[in-house]
């Protein structure tokens, strides 16, 4: 891996700074939050985040979809910077947090700064084996497009050769492309003009439990999902960005599409074992490595 250049991979999504910690049910009732929630923070929310800080032995972890997929591309692929991320943040405390984070996991990250609002924040509140979400994006959802005309931006877009954004239903609605079944929207992308018309794109989208589908060549594959057994499972909120993660990851390497899926899988599968989007030690997947029937990709999102 050492012959991989730096800032193969881009990314572009909302960065959160994921505040967890194990909390009483009483906290929940506070908020009216139930266990297993998974909400947008209203005004009634706001000061949970700063509770959770001063009350309880509080975990940050760098978040965000997209940031966590270029976080486990980074942990196979093992050299500092292959990926490049960007999204917008505040300038304050949570982003300076955020950065070491993504950093100290080998991402280079590129914020877009905003004065005016605060970085974008999840609350994990931990109630025994429910984990209940309240994601405040704040300073997330401004992120604009000056930020990627920067020569600094343009440079590094420029030399990547993987993209990667999670929002696909925006992405067909932002394009025009008037579509809103997922397998139409793989196609439809797949289909968009590109620099290099003899070499066919290739859409991968992930569905959470269900297939994953890959479009190429004006065809659509469906490539099933298996759970994992119930009784090994963590916290499926990560799986998603995880199977990304671990796709991408050889994908970049050059490995054959079959070689990503099951890389995937295994990556949702370390990840479903722990809280949140985390993993310890080295990646134990291989190009040869075959998983048992009974692992795979158990969580939720679109990419």
């Amino acid at each position: 891996m050492d012959s991989l250049g730096e800032g193969l991979l881009v990314g572009i999504g909302n960065p959160l700074l994921d505040i967890s910690a194990v909390v009483d049910k009483e906290l929940l009732t506070k908020y009216n939050m139930k266990p297993d929630d998974a909400i947008m923070a209203e005004d009634s929310h706001k000061p949970l985040y700063k509770e959770l800080k001063e009350k309880y032995n509080v975990e940050f972890i760098a978040g965000g979809s997209v940031q966590n997929t270029m976080r486990v591309a980074q942990w196979f692929l093992e050299k500092p910077y292959v990926s490049t991320y960007f999204g917008c943040v505040g300038r304050d405390e949570y982003s300076d947090i955020l950065k070491e984070r993504a950093s100290a996991d080998g991402v280079n990250v590129q914020y877009q700064y905003k004065d005016k609002e605060a970085t974008g924040t999840c609350a994990v509140l931990i109630t025994g084996t429910h984990r209940s979400l309240c994601a405040n994006l704040a300073a997330a959802n401004c992120f604009t497009e000056d930020h990627l005309l920067k020569a600094e931006s343009k440079q590094l877009i420029n030399k990547a050769q993987f993209f990667y954004t999670s929002e696909m239903k925006a992405f067909s609605q932002e394009f025009s492309l008037n579509v809103e079944n997922m397998s139409d929207i793989a196609l439809k992308i797949s289909e968009l003009p590109k620099k290099n018309p003899e070499k066919p794109r290739v859409v991968i989208i992930t569905q959470g439990c269900d297939p994953v589908l890959i479009a190429k060549n004006k065809l659509v594959q469906e490539i099933p999902v298996i759970v994992l057994p119930k009784e090994r499972i963590v916290d499926t909120n990560g799986a998603g960005d995880a199977f990304t993660g671990g796709f991408l990851a050889q994908l970049v390497l050059q490995q054959p599409l079959d070689v990503c899926v099951r890389c995937g899988i295994y990556a949702a599968s370390e990840v479903i074992q722990t809280s949140g989007c985390t993993y310890s030690g080295k990646p134990k997947f291989t190009s040869h490595i075959k998983l048992p029937n009974n692992q795979a990709n158990g969580g939720e999102g679109d990419h």
